[in-house]
């Protein structure tokens, strides 16, 4: 027999709801943690950005890597807690690149996501965002939330 409720009893578990939803989100933005890193590694694999714009190709042709992949630590450190901060709190999912010394890795993050026309001749570095998120990387971890936030929503009925 389904539960019934008289109307007050109803409208304070309505506001309950309110109140908390979604819930916590800590554990479904963790599940979220490597697909975000895993589209980040797609953005490498492309050499483009999130959504779909291929990187510049290089001026001189004699490199035979990869973009921004000569040695893969800095790859690695774009797609791993090696190089980059995650901090989940209060609901709230944050990722982002540490700056490294010079001849590190990480030294030249910010050059090559955004470009920097002060370096290497009248073009400079040109920009190869790497670190973004694609819509079906979005799509992926709202499907995550989404069924959490339900999960969270159902302990209230």
């Amino acid at each position: 027999m389904p539960q019934t409720y008289e109307f007050g009893e109803f409208v304070e578990r309505v506001q309950a709801m309110q109140e908390d939803f979604p819930g916590d989100m800590g554990e479904a933005l963790e599940t979220c943690d490597p697909i975000i890193l895993d589209g980040i590694k797609q953005n490498f694999a492309t050499a483009s950005s999130a959504g779909g714009v291929a990187w510049p190709k290089r001026k001189d042709p004699r490199p035979t890597h990869p973009l921004l992949d000569k040695t893969g630590g800095f790859k690695t450190a774009a797609t791993s807690d090696m190089g980059s901060l995650k901090v989940i709190e209060d609901n709230t999912y944050t990722r982002a690149m540490i700056p490294g010394e010079s001849g590190t890795s990480l030294a030249g993050i910010r050059r090559h996501q955004f470009g920097d026309r002060a370096v290497l001749g009248r073009d400079g570095i040109l920009p190869r965002p790497y670190f973004g998120i694609s819509e079906d990387t979005v799509d992926k971890c709202v499907e995550v939330i989404a069924d959490a936030a339900m999960a969270n929503l159902l302990e209230h009925i």
